[in-house]
């Protein structure tokens, strides 16, 4: 569990510093900003996005 929330602290460091490089951070950004108010079907446009 320790090592879980390590890597976890680490692992999100890491991905913010990693996302200066991305090219398209907008495209990402502009498909993935869940909200409370995101429903089922913004969740799933959200899943098809992610697996193109």
């Amino acid at each position: 569990m320790i090592a879980g929330l390590f890597f976890s602290e680490i692992g999100n460091k890491l991905l913010i510093h990693l996302i200066r490089f991305d090219p398209d951070i907008e495209t990402l950004q502009w498909n993935l900003n869940i909200s409370a108010q995101w429903k089922d079907e913004e969740f799933k446009k959200a899943h098809v996005f992610l697996c193109i």
